[in-house]
């Protein structure tokens, strides 16, 4: 084959590839009927002195029916309605009745089981705390917990 052909079939896999990029969201939601705690801590985090800029994405809210539509808008969460602890790189947000919080996203996440999944997931733990008592997940087990529907994938404190 000459260069120029290889080169151009590199070129237009490349094209294909990115144009087909997905995102898939990793999102706690509250159907309790009491307010909970969410608090996750981020794997990949250098701990910061207060103050510094930190270049993390906040915590995203929408109510339920919202999300369950198929085309939807986070809302990012004001810097007062979370909290997050910089020097241990957690966040701690209070999820009403009938919320969607999104703590992760990626892009082209193929599953719990797929080659380096552990890659894409940017959570170490992940703790729900509620009326009915206290989800603690580490490790591997934050990440499987998650159940695929329809290319989100979802927690449901119940």
């Amino acid at each position: 084959m000459n260069r120029k052909l290889v080169l151009t079939i590199a070129c237009t896999s490349a094209v294909l590839m990115s144009a087909c990029s997905t995102r898939e969201d990793f999102v706690v939601v509250n159907k309790s009927g009491e307010v909970i705690e969410v608090q996750y801590k981020l794997k990949r985090c250098t701990p910061e002195t207060p103050g510094k800029y930190v270049d993390i994405n906040p915590p995203a809210k929408l109510r339920v029916k919202e999300f369950l539509q198929s085309s939807h808008v986070w809302r990012n969460l004001a810097k007062d309605q979370y909290k997050y602890d910089g020097l241990m790189c957690t966040f701690k947000v209070s999820v009403a009745p009938d919320e969607a919080l999104l703590v992760d996203y990626t892009y082209n996440y193929r599953g719990h089981d797929s080659e380096g999944s552990e890659l894409h997931f940017a959570l170490e733990s992940l703790s729900l705390t509620g009326v009915k008592g206290t989800i603690m997940l580490e490790g591997r087990q934050a990440q499987t917990q998650f159940e695929n529907e329809s290319g989100e994938y979802v927690i449901v404190y119940e």
